[in-house]
């Protein structure tokens, strides 16, 4: 530590320590986001133009408005993506729980 910038004190000491809780809240983040699609499409139905899309909201409106089931079934194979987020998770909150 005796002659290292704040830079790499950051990056080797503070950054390894903080990786847990951040890894946690990224993960929680992307759940909590995927799962509002209801709260989202009631709200504002999308936003103005397509400011307020989510992925999973995209793909609902998609297969609902437009019947374009091709398309809807592209994107969900992203939820495979959040089902990933979720398994992490898990194991990371089982690890820790005694």
């Amino acid at each position: 530590m005796d002659g290292a910038s704040q830079f790499r004190q950051f990056w080797h000491i503070t950054l390894p320590g903080l990786s847990g809780v951040l890894m946690t809240a990224t993960q929680l983040r992307v759940i909590w986001v995927a799962n509002s699609v209801d709260v989202i499409f009631v709200m504002t139905g999308g936003g103005s133009g397509y400011s307020a899309y989510t992925l999973p909201l995209c793909a609902f409106v998609k297969a609902r408005t437009g019947l374009d089931y091709g398309y809807r079934l592209a994107l969900a194979v992203s939820f495979t993506l959040l089902l990933g987020f979720v398994i992490l998770y898990l194991r990371r909150a089982g690890r820790n729980i005694a």
